[in-house]
């Protein structure tokens, strides 16, 4: 088609030196007035401006993709597959210090917010709130390598924003519990858990303080794992996520052929009676006994002395290094994570091995406690 082009004439009234009737005509082509205004301006400033529309378009469209954090817990715990009480314990842990963030994507999370939360948090529970940064800290470095786009390019491209409390150095002091019940104390901390009332609670209390197993591991025994034969508990599962072998000792054989045959499954029997149960310390319902459960505060009040489970966990340990028992066989015997020394990453004692140590320990807390020697196989 033949170029139309389109002229216009517009007339100029110069204004310097001339009269109403000194006219200047000038004459433009609109196409090529267009094409400079088109090269000297607009060009130049479309080049400046594309890189950042760009950069925009693809944070919206990274925006669009980024998980929020609940969703990001949701994969960490279904790719990492914890424990379900480990489960139970993040997701209450979260939503306790930032429930208010679960429903905002990853990236919308900054580090000022973090570092305000933290310090927020930190005024009424410190070292729970250490733990809940922990847990937010695993979940956005496994965001960081876990979400990509298409074309494999990671959508979360920032570092990790709670990075920022090791930088302030914020994290709060975590001072290593201690507390025990001391020898002096054990003989009247031994008979309030004989007066006890509860049957399953009581020797809930007796088998950790002889076996030094952690809360959950002693309340969720069944009786189907104990190895009568060979006078084992098998099959305990670690939080490590291994299972745990631990020797029984004649004191503890005794005890637990006790409650097996007098049981005392006859424990509130109506109850059990009518909803059988494997669990060897079962609540009336049936159930394991809960770690909510704060009967031990009744026992510490009746004796004068404040102690927790974990601290006859700790009782156990001290007795054993006390009695000068080496510490990779101690480990063993709790079921205690080895550590990266060689001796104890390729140390393997069986059963009997372990059995002489266990019957220590054992003699000297019922020596502790006061118990005399007819009365420990009675």
């Amino acid at each position: 088609m033949p170029e139309i082009r389109v002229v216009v004439k517009i007339q100029l009234l110069s204004a310097c030196n001339a009269g109403l009737d000194d006219l200047i005509f000038m004459w433009f082509d609109v196409e090529s007035f267009f094409r400079r205004l088109f090269s000297l301006f607009i060009l130049p400033l479309w080049y400046r401006l594309q890189p950042a529309f760009s950069c925009a378009l693809e944070d919206f469209d990274m925006v669009q993709n980024m998980p929020t954090l609940s969703e990001a817990l949701n994969d960490f715990l279904r790719v990492r597959k914890p424990k379900e009480s480990t489960q139970r314990l993040y997701r209450r842990i979260l939503s306790y210090t930032v429930a208010d963030w679960m429903d905002l994507p990853l990236g919308d999370i900054s580090k000022g917010q973090i570092l305000d939360r933290f310090r927020e948090k930190s005024q009424t529970a410190p070292s729970q709130t250490n733990i809940a940064f922990r847990v937010l800290k695993s979940i956005f470095a496994f965001a960081i390598r876990f979400y990509e786009d298409e074309e494999g390019t990671p959508l979360f491209t920032k570092r990790n924003p709670v990075e920022i409390l090791s930088v302030t150095c914020s994290w709060n002091d975590e001072r290593r519990r201690v507390r025990r019940v001391q020898p002096a104390q054990m003989e009247r901390f031994w008979a309030a858990v004989q007066q006890h009332q509860h049957p399953s609670e009581r020797d809930l209390i007796i088998l950790l303080m002889f076996t030094g197993l952690r809360f959950q591991e002693g309340a969720r025994l069944r009786w189907e794992p104990v190895d009568w034969e060979n006078r084992a508990l098998t099959g305990i599962p670690l939080k490590q996520g291994r299972d745990h072998v631990v020797p029984l000792s004649d004191f503890l054989y005794t005890f637990l052929r006790r409650r097996y045959y007098r049981g005392d499954r006859r424990y509130c029997g109506k109850y059990i009676e009518k909803k059988p149960t494997d669990y060897i310390f079962p609540t009336r319902s049936g159930t394991a006994i809960s770690q909510g459960a704060n009967y031990y505060l009744e026992i510490g009040a009746n004796c004068g002395v404040k102690f927790s489970f974990h601290d006859l966990r700790r009782g156990f340990i001290s007795t054993a290094l006390a009695l000068g028992i080496q510490e990779i066989t101690v480990k063993i015997l709790v079921g205690h994570a080895y550590g990266q020394n060689m001796s104890h990453r390729y140390g393997v004692l069986n059963l009997d091995e372990l059995r002489a140590p266990m019957e220590k320990v054992t003699a000297e807390l019922l020596r502790q406690a006061g118990v005399r020697e007819e009365a420990r196989s009675a």
